[in-house]
């Protein structure tokens, strides 16, 4: 894992101390080393800073090619590179290095933007091109590795955090619609920031050209026409779980390549302890694993964490996490992911990753995108309809988790979706659930914030996913899965919760479950296999039947929820004078875009509720905290990022 800045002005020579300076308010992602290409002319930068994992003592970058024509900085892991750089030398390429970025730059020479179709891994990259004048940047298919862009007129900024951004003179400052989409759906379109003037890459998504003119375009879709496997008998369906085993178990295999200490991620339910078994099985030795224990016993998985640990061999690190440890967690967290949550989760995972690496561990496993990946969420189940199961499912889902109210069941009143079913013919599930908390948070809002249906909202992120990906027609169940993919998954769960709490403690995060060639497996397997039976991810069980214990395998899901912060009797009354506190500063109030009036009114209508209903608060209150939170941060970014400045960048 590294940290990028990238600097292509069109007018101006750009600043090498500028550039430095934003290399260095990336050096939580890349502590290791630093590297700068500076082109002739002075108006091409690229700056990385460096965690070494693979081959530390010989990869270096920037990295170039043969001619020094092709300049390259990476961040993230190519798995099975060794091929492709047998393959490439064979066509005559010659490899100063054994890294596996190293590839990037020949089969760029070789294939064009094409290079593409060979990656696989995380990764986010950009390359510039000296002999065309041309910038290739793009990320991997999923979003894991983050890649922030500001462009205007003049010149075209590219980095791995908008903090980079502003150490360049981007004036830290709300996206107003990207405010209004965190609201109301939780989830921002792909090609967004809550920051003004600074884009996201989307996952799947290249750019290609020169500063002042160049184009965002996917290359991967989730769902292709292909046809699925006919399935004729027991012994078929056997064989199609036999293949899903090889291929997790290959997803696992190609990202324990590693000269650093690696460890994993358990929380005791059947993705991560699936994740740890078979990378105990793979590996040279067994792995260290972490797990979040929480105060209260409801939300704590300890107990299952330690039996599959045992199971599998792993020593397992135990990482106490209290409210209180929650609530002054939050501004680290918020910070450091540049984003929102509806839960305690994000401080959780900033203190697991704290963890691992203060135990001396720079690679984490993980086990998030199984529940994509097999159709796991009970609201995904709900919308695929010939699954007579699905309601014994849910009903049974939200009564095992408290947490899930207010923010993937919906509870109470919620907007009127009426345009989302006209567009898509249905409601998705997760969208109904996020309209009962977007409900309740814009009734913190001053009246005329949104001037218009609130509901709007959901139909341009839909339509903002399904036009930038190209999506065909689909089943119900899949347009709701390809929705929450690239929204939820890659905006919230690999870049708040993932990247956005491993980076700051430099730990480099590999997601098996999100192999891209898994998925290109599944979308062969009918849908009535994946959500066969009343039991979420059966399949998956089945072929990780002889891999974790068998308890893991009769567990029902358990979602990573920290439990609630407002409505701990201990702790609420420090949980609502920090809120109150944030709020008295906010430029949110000053805006006058939220009303402390409002505010004051739902808490105390709020503590008189039953406990049911408030539950259904929580995640509305660490919402509206975590902005309170991240405004404050950008206060204090403003300050310090206001004495560096490129040339070409106009101060928004």
């Amino acid at each position: 894992m590294c940290g990028l800045v990238a600097a292509i002005s069109s007018t101006e020579k750009v600043s090498p101390p500028v550039v430095r300076n934003a290399i260095d308010r990336l050096r939580h992602r890349g502590p290791d080393a630093a590297g700068f290409y500076f082109d002739a002319g002075g108006r091409v930068a690229l700056g990385h800073c460096r965690l070494s994992v693979i081959e530390p003592h010989n990869g270096a970058q920037p990295i170039t090619n043969e001619g020094g024509s092709v300049w390259a900085i990476i961040n993230g892991e190519f798995y099975e590179y060794e091929r492709l750089r047998l393959k490439l030398i064979s066509k005559g390429h010659r490899f100063r290095t054994k890294s596996d970025s190293e590839v990037l730059v020949h089969l760029y020479e070789e294939f064009d933007i094409d290079c593409l179709q060979y990656l696989q891994g995380e990764f986010a990259f950009v390359l510039w091109d000296t002999k065309r004048h041309r910038i290739f940047a793009a990320r991997d298919r999923f979003g894991v590795k983050p890649l922030v862009y500001h462009a205007n007129p003049n010149g075209l900024l590219i980095a791995s955090e908008a903090k980079a951004l502003f150490a360049c003179g981007i004036a830290p400052k709300w996206n107003l619609e990207s405010l209004k989409y965190a609201v109301s759906t939780q989830y921002l379109p792909p090609h967004l920031t809550l920051f003004d003037g600074i884009s996201r890459i989307p996952p799947a998504h290249y750019l290609l050209g020169n500063p002042t003119k160049f184009q965002v375009e996917p290359y991967w879709k989730l769902t292709e026409n292909v046809e699925p496997y006919l399935v004729t008998s027991r012994k078929q369906r056997s064989e199609m779980v036999e293949e899903c085993r090889e291929k997790v178990t290959d997803a696992v295999r190609v990202r324990l390549r590693s000269d650093v200490p690696m460890a994993c991620h358990l929380s005791g339910g059947l993705d991560s302890s699936a994740i740890v078994g078979i990378a105990n099985q793979e590996a040279a030795k067994n792995l260290d694993a972490f797990t979040v224990s929480f105060d209260h016993k409801a939300y704590d998985e300890k107990q299952d964490a330690v039996e599959t640990a045992e199971h599998v061999g792993s020593k397992l690190h135990i990482v106490p996490v209290s409210s209180k440890a929650i609530l002054e967690t939050l501004p680290l967290a918020v910070a450091g992911s540049e984003g929102l949550a509806i839960n305690g989760h994000l401080s959780a995972k900033y203190l697991l990753n704290q963890a691992i690496h203060d135990a001396g561990f720079k690679v984490v496993l993980t086990g998030e995108g199984a529940d994509e990946a097999f159709f796991g969420y009970s609201h995904l189940r709900k919308d695929f309809p010939s699954i007579g199961t699905s309601e014994e499912f849910a009903t049974d889902y939200v009564k095992n988790n408290a947490t899930s109210l207010g923010m993937m069941v919906p509870q109470g009143a919620a907007f009127d979706m009426t345009l989302v079913k006209r567009q898509l013919g249905f409601v998705p599930s997760w969208m109904q659930a996020k309209s009962s908390l977007g409900y309740k948070m814009c009734s913190l809002l001053q009246p005329g914030f949104f001037q218009g249906n609130e509901a709007f909202y959901f139909v341009s992120l839909a339509d903002s996913i399904l036009s930038a990906y190209q999506e065909g027609a689909q089943s119900p169940a899949e347009t709701a899965r390809s929705l929450w993919t690239r929204s939820a998954l890659s905006g919230y769960i690999l870049q708040t919760l993932g990247d956005g709490t491993e980076m700051p403690h430099s730990i480099e995060g590999r997601v098996p479950f999100l192999d891209h060639r898994l998925w290109e497996f599944l979308r062969q397997v009918p849908h009535e296999i994946l959500l066969e039976s009343s039991i979420d991810k059966k399949f998956l069980r089945d072929a990780m039947q002889f891999v974790v214990p068998k308890s893991v395998l009769q567990r029902r899901k358990h979602p990573f929820d920290a439990s609630p912060v407002f409505y701990d009797p201990a702790f609420s009354g420090f949980a609502f004078s920090r809120l109150n506190e944030l709020l008295r500063e906010s430029t949110m109030v000053q805006a006058g875009y939220l009303s402390c009036e409002r505010v004051e009114v739902a808490v105390e209508q709020s503590r008189k509720l039953h406990v049911r209903e408030m539950h259904a608060w929580e995640p509305v209150w660490m919402l509206l905290l975590s902005i309170l939170e991240l405004d404050n941060w950008m206060i204090n970014e403003s300050w310090r990022s206001s004495s560096n400045k490129l040339p070409f960048v106009t101060s928004l």
